[in-house]
């Protein structure tokens, strides 16, 4: 029976796509039609996943050609054993200008329930451009993070908000492209409470086979500066795309094939 489970394991994520998440001493992976959890307990079910697409036909010329504007996902677990539960996910993508992204995840079971949330979009409208990108993640009451990142520019002007677990930064950014991915910042915080200071870089990589952007946050009260936090991570693009993040000596590791 062993043997026929993990046969089944690498034959799903051979051929179907899936998503693998450590954190908080929980591993999750979802691979059509396999499901695992492992953590406190154990459990393994089936999945249902769907994808749907949507476009609109543009005259080119004599032709009418269909353009990608969208597609939506959608993936679903029920699981038993030990710690039966149901996962779902989520996904919406616009393809045209202006373009956006968002995912849900949800997963709860009898021991415990986690949220994870991503989103990202760029706009320009004449000399106004905005990069905005949104991580959640939430479990229980006592682990887990957000993170909201604005980047901005008008004209020769450029700035960022920075939304980090209730600490909200503002200042100026000295962006390294025109599509504001990638930005040098520094500026000011506050939590309501206190005042911070507040430096960060987010930056392309290419290191051959492996693309994606690093980014740091860093932040501490301005009354304390050696007692600093920070929210830093590694988003992989090719040729898997994957997410490694670090706050605060957490850490959470995601990546879908």
């Amino acid at each position: 029976m062993k043997k026929f489970v993990l046969l089944f394991l690498v034959f799903s994520i051979a051929i179907f796509s899936g998503e693998f998440l450590i954190f908080d001493n929980s591993i999750i992976l979802n691979s059509p039609p396999f499901f695992m959890q492992l953590g406190d307990s154990f459990g393994v079910g089936f999945s249902y996943s769907t994808e749907t697409r949507y476009y609109t036909v543009k005259d080119v010329g004599f032709l009418k050609v269909k353009i990608p504007q969208s597609k939506e996902a959608f993936s679903g677990a029920f699981f038993v054993g030990s710690n039966f539960g149901i996962y779902l996910y989520v996904e919406n993508e616009v393809l045209q200008i202006p373009n956006s992204f968002q995912n849900l995840e949800f997963f709860v079971s009898k021991d415990y329930a986690f949220y994870s949330s991503l989103s990202k979009s760029f706009y320009a409208i004449g000399p106004i451009s905005l990069n905005t990108r949104s991580l959640f993640l939430k479990k229980g009451f006592d682990f887990g993070y957000s993170m909201n990142r604005y980047f901005f520019k008008y004209k020769d002007y450029s700035g960022y908000f920075l939304n980090l677990a209730g600490k909200y930064f503002l200042g100026y950014l000295y962006p390294l492209d025109n599509s504001l991915e990638q930005g040098i910042l520094g500026g000011l915080g506050s939590n309501f409470k206190e005042i911070y200071l507040d430096v960060g870089i987010r930056k392309f990589f290419d290191l051959g086979k492996i693309r994606g952007f690093g980014y740091a946050y860093v932040y501490s009260p301005t009354n304390d500066i050696f007692n600093f936090n920070y929210f830093t991570g590694f988003y992989v693009i090719q040729p898997l795309k994957g997410e490694f993040v670090v706050w605060d000596g957490k850490i959470s590791i995601r990546f879908n094939w």
